[in-house]
């Protein structure tokens, strides 16, 4: 009877590891933090901003960042505060280019405004972005990959500064404060920056 009883107990654990294991191979595998579509879309315009931090930029390479950000949906929430940021680059990029061939104080000024103005939708677009992220994405982990970091505010914060700083000394006419806004602009610490392809070396690690 012993030996019966045991067997039999033998065989109910036997039953029970099996349904455990039909049941472990049947069960769906975690979805990944984002959907193929966004993580694609997200790595693409990553890997067309590499250059832009580190070096002047070919047409090439402009036009390929240009597409990265413009083919970014407009109606999933996540790719649209991230279109909305590297627009405001793309706006940035092109007065910062313009504003180099002014010539008079007058100028200048005139063609301050829409950098100054760029910048200020960077920073609303990234605030949007830290937003979205926390809300579209719910892994720890690829949120820090994806969420813009406090570093990034407080640089563009600056700059910000300094561009006002900047267009009150062009609209002065005075040299020695022009002198001394571009010079405090220069040295505005960069601090410790994540760069594109450490963000998309986390993206790579922890949004897939």
């Amino acid at each position: 009877m012993f030996r019966s009883v045991r067997r039999s107990s033998l065989l109910t654990l036997l039953a029970a590891g099996a349904v455990l294991a039909f049941t472990l191979a049947a069960a769906p595998a975690p979805a990944p933090p984002l959907s193929p579509r966004s993580y694609a879309a997200i790595d693409r315009l990553l890997k067309a901003s590499g250059p832009l931090e580190e070096r002047d930029i070919t047409e090439t390479e402009r036009r390929r960042f240009v597409q990265a950000c413009r083919s970014l949906s407009t109606t999933d929430r996540l790719l649209r505060a991230q279109r909305a940021r590297c627009q405001a680059v793309i706006d940035a990029s092109a007065a910062d280019k313009a504003l180099s061939t002014c010539s008079t104080y007058a100028e200048c000024g005139t063609r301050l405004r829409p950098l100054r103005a760029a910048f200020d939708r960077e920073i609303a677009a990234t605030r949007r972005l830290v937003v979205a992220v926390n809300r579209e994405v719910k892994d720890r982990r690829c949120q820090a990959a994806l969420r813009p970091p406090t570093s990034d505010l407080r640089l563009l914060d600056a700059y910000a500064r300094g561009l006002t700083e900047l267009q009150n000394a062009y609209a002065e006419g005075s040299e020695p404060r022009v002198k001394l806004a571009l010079e405090r602009l220069a040295d505005v610490p960069l601090g410790d920056q994540r760069t594109v392809r450490r963000q998309q070396a986390d993206l790579r690690r922890d949004c897939r």
